[in-house]
Formats: C-alpha cells, structure tokens, sequence
C-alpha cells in the first residue's frame, strides 16, 4: 500500500519536473537556456525549505505575541486588584480615624 503512493508520488514529481527549455532572442541572436528536472527540483525544495521555515518563525512570534497580551493582561488584572485593595484599607484607615475621633471627644466629654 505504502509503496503504491509512494511510487504515485515518484510519478507525479518526475511528470512536474522535467527538462524545459526556454528560447530567448536578443540583439537579433537566439539564445536557450535549459532547466534541468534536477535543478528546478532543487530550487522547488529550497524554496519549500524557506517557506516552511518562514512559517515556523512565524508561529513562534505570533505563539509570543499571545503569550505577551496574556502576560500584559494579567498584569493589569493583579493591579485593579491592588488598587481596589488599597482604597478599601484608605476607607478603613479613614473610619478607624473617625472611630477613634469620636471615642476621645467622648472619652473628653466624660472627663468633664
């Protein structure tokens, strides 16, 4: 089974790649050049090799970018809590001074 797609594949690539020639006419001269199966085989795989790999650095700065928005988002999430924090112990700070303002002005009016 293997070696039929396998063979399928070998078939599909040597009817893609085969010898070609381009016929060029220039200055009143004819020139050709050919382009062997093997070099546009291999110009085909280095380009699939930089495609690929521009695909995989691409991921990884995308995979970053998220990982950061999350990062910066948890962040400010940490701060809204410190912040909430904070105005609720000023509200305590400011009622226990209350608190303590009315137990002297009793405590001073019982004295007296």
């Amino acid at each position: 089974m293997q070696n039929k797609y396998a063979g399928a594949c070998r078939t599909f690539l040597s009817n893609l790649f085969v010898d070609r020639e381009i016929y060029m006419r220039s200055n009143g001269e004819l020139r050709f050049l050919t382009l062997s199966a093997r070099l546009q085989r291999v110009v085909a795989g280095t380009g699939t090799v930089l495609l690929l790999g521009w695909l995989v650095l691409s991921g990884n700065l995308l995979a970053s970018q998220i990982e950061m928005v999350a990062e910066r988002n948890s962040v400010a999430a940490a701060l809204s809590r410190a912040q909430h924090t904070f105005q609720e112990a000023k509200a305590q700070r400011q009622s226990a001074a209350d608190r303590s303002a009315r137990l002297d002005a009793r405590q001073r009016a019982l004295e007296d």
